[in-house]
């Protein structure tokens, strides 16, 4: 048997010197059509077929910029240089021909007669409860995919590992509390010492014997696409539906451009396969553009229609975690928080994020503090002045703000400059 396969492998792996049947019923088919197909070149170890112009668009071609290419494992691909058309397949030629085989399986599924016919479908609310539930306590909501995008540094994984933690022990997070779960963290973009360092840090156990699974490009076997029939698998034999973690959106992107629509879609229809097979959330960690208008959240704008839920995460520290600031670019759901301070903090040697309820305009520009000294700021005088403050209806308070904008840098010379005359007031810019 294992001679056989490697006889077979060998022969698959052999240059071709002709198309193989399936090829030439296609190269038929093209003729037929009146697209003309010349004389094959070697490419690659295979056969590179130009064609006279596009399948899809006639107006394509007329040089080499269309083929159709078979490698020396029998792999087939239709290649056309236009933007138009880059996205087709081989898949898409056999439809386009008719050549495609009637025992196929989504031929055979499409045939099927449905579960619950047309007429006969229930109402969407027996599908979910009268509330919103929460995996993590106002932030991501259950069935639904979240991204978190935010700098390098931001402390998106760190954040992450924590609700990761949250959810998996079943402890309270953000002034709320989590209904335990299993969790599965998938991550390429992270090296294992630093992973560590986060769970020592917050004190996350993971691995036998927990809820909580890290699965990293250092184990033998690496993570793999987030539809993987493993990772489904996964989720449909858990007992309660588990929490999956994406660290980061460009590691497990399968396709080749960020800001292509319909590849990006393909990567989020793979999240909601995750969904669709028992997951209680998905929450995608990603990074914002360098373009004003990428400030959210970088690549294709189809990323904020494809999910459900979508925050930008800052971190006020330079060097370190301070205080991260979460405000939603998307919120699907009206209880869901828009803004959240968190307080980066040590106790007993273990860190956790503390939930700030003052408003962010506040939080944004306030150190650590507590409460009392945020009130007592609000609450104190104005400190004196030794200048006089006039009124500021006043021309005379005009005339001295004016005068603090528009200060020549040099002192020694101000009497060289024109003195400016307060309009309607007659005061000079020097009687202060």
């Amino acid at each position: 048997m294992v001679s056989e396969a490697a006889a077979k492998s060998s022969e698959d792996n052999q240059p071709r010197t002709s198309a193989s049947p399936e090829l030439q019923a296609a190269l038929d088919a093209i003729e037929q059509r009146g697209i003309r197909v010349k004389e094959p070149t070697a490419y690659k170890g295979g056969l590179k077929y130009i064609l006279s112009a596009c399948l899809f668009n006639r107006n394509h071609g007329g040089d080499t910029s269309v083929a159709l290419i078979e490698y020396p494992n029998r792999a087939k691909q239709y290649s056309c240089l236009h933007t138009e058309c880059k996205a087709c397949r081989w898949g898409d030629v056999l439809l386009l021909l008719e050549l495609k085989k009637s025992d196929d399986k989504k031929a055979a599924a499409a045939e099927q007669p449905l579960k619950c016919p047309i007429d006969q479908l229930p109402s969407v609310q027996s599908f979910v409860t009268q509330e919103v539930k929460f995996v993590i306590p106002d932030v991501i909501p259950e069935g639904t995919i979240t991204v978190i995008s935010g700098e390098s540094m931001a402390g998106k994984t760190t954040l992450a590992l924590d609700f990761s933690k949250a959810s998996s022990t079943g402890a309270a997070v953000l002034r709320g509390q989590c209904e335990q779960r299993e969790v599965l963290y998938l991550t390429r973009e992270n090296p294992v010492a630093y992973i560590a360092n986060v769970c020592k840090r917050f004190a996350i156990k993971d691995g036998r014997g927990t809820n909580l699974m890290i699965w990293g490009d250092w184990n033998e076997d690496l993570p793999p696409r987030p539809h993987d029939p493993n990772i489904l698998r996964c989720i449909r034999e858990r007992k309660s539906p588990p929490l999956i973690v994406i660290d980061s959106l460009i590691s497990f992107f399968d396709g080749r451009n960020e800001n292509d629509a319909a590849e990006m879609r393909a990567f989020f229809n793979q999240c909601r396969k995750l969904l669709r097979a028992g997951a209680a959330a998905v929450i995608v960690l990603h990074h914002p553009g360098k373009a004003d208008t990428a400030k959210d959240y970088r690549g294709s704008s189809d990323i904020k229609a494809a999910i459900d839920c979508g925050y930008v995460l800052s971190n006020n520290g330079e060097v370190k975690l301070e205080r991260l600031l979460l405000k939603a670019f998307k919120a699907r759901f009206a209880t869901q928080k828009r803004e959240l301070a968190l307080d980066y903090a040590e106790t007993d040697g273990v860190a956790f994020f503390n939930s700030d309820e003052r408003p962010t305009q506040f939080a944004k520009l306030l150190p650590h503090s507590s409460p009392n000294c945020f009130a007592n700021s609000l609450l104190a005088p104005p400190r004196s002045s030794r200048r006089r403050l006039w009124p500021e209806t006043s021309p005379r308070r005009s005339a001295q703000v004016f005068a603090q904008r528009h200060r020549p840098r040099n002192h020694s010379r101000r009497k060289e400059h024109k003195k400016w005359e307060a309009p309607h007031a007659g005061v000079s810019i020097y009687d202060q």
